[in-house]
């Protein structure tokens, strides 16, 4: 029995990412995903001392965070990561003994399950930031980010069973107060359609939009999850920002949606018929 767990947008929130360890131990998770705006902003003193105090949380917890780029990291510190320590023997990048990063695409096997990761979104409030301090040019997913995830679907699993972007896919429903549907977020989903494409997944998770979503793309069934809460709903007031996956084998999974504790059953075996139990 294979178990992990995916985590929505963490923002460098210390405290969610900390219950977020103790989630997983609590559950005997040793894995945590993390599906973008993790909060690599190590240029900032927070910043660092964000990742050093979670590193140490991880280990006391005996977790260990694996993370996709969103649009909110410091590309630039990420590209320094990746030069000074290299990949590991899956792809990763090293930012702590406990935090690696997939970089923006990555195919890897956990236990037997085939995972792809691609990176990246278009922050739709870039005009107020600024350019290497609070964003960076290369958040979003470029056609070079496809072109690397397709070959390594291609040339070594042909599909993959588990997908984790930042982004969505064009199928994402949209709901009333629904802000990114700008022209730039707009490719961005379509550069993601032919990444889900590709992929081929039994089931896809995303953050970005701060809500939870259950919807599929084709055959996948796509779960988005919201993101860390201060308990005040700031930012949005949705706790299902995590998922527990537990997988007997690579066609039979079980996931608990974190809050309402909706469960989807997924069957690698009849992806057409792909059964979603919601308790």
């Amino acid at each position: 029995m294979t178990k992990f767990m995916v985590v929505g947008d963490t923002h460098g929130n210390t405290n969610f990412a900390y219950s977020m360890c103790h989630k997983a131990k609590n559950n005997g998770i040793d894995t945590i995903y993390q599906v973008g705006d993790f909060g690599l902003w190590d240029h900032a003193p927070d910043g660092v001392k964000y990742l050093d105090n979670l590193n140490r949380e991880s280990e006391k917890c005996g977790v260990t965070w694996y993370w996709v780029p969103g649009n909110h990291e410091n590309y630039d510190s990420l590209a320094a990561h990746r030069a000074t320590n290299g990949l590991d023997e899956r792809g990763f990048v090293k930012i702590r003994d406990r935090i690696l990063s997939t970089d923006k695409a990555l195919v890897w096997t956990h236990d037997g399950i085939v995972f792809g990761a691609v990176g990246g979104a278009v922050s739709i409030d870039r005009a107020y930031r600024i350019e290497g301090k609070s964003w960076w040019p290369q958040e979003n997913t470029t056609m070079d980010d496809v072109t690397l995830f397709r070959s390594q679907v291609k040339s070594v699993f042909n599909s993959v069973d588990v997908l984790l972007t930042h982004d969505s896919p064009t199928t994402l429903p949209e709901w009333p107060g629904f802000v990114k549907d700008d022209v730039l977020s707009q490719r961005n989903r379509e550069a993601m359609d032919m990444v889900y494409e590709s992929a081929n997944a039994v089931v896809a998770f995303h953050g970005h939009y701060h809500k939870h979503l259950a919807y599929k793309f084709r055959d996948t069934a796509v779960i988005g999850l919201s993101c860390d809460d201060d308990g005040a709903g700031h930012w949005g007031g949705d706790l299902r920002s995590y998922a527990i996956v537990e997988v007997a084998t690579r066609i039979d999974a079980g996931i608990v949606i974190g809050g309402e504790y909706n469960i989807t059953v997924f069957d690698r075996s009849n992806v057409h018929g792909t059964k979603e139990y919601l308790v």
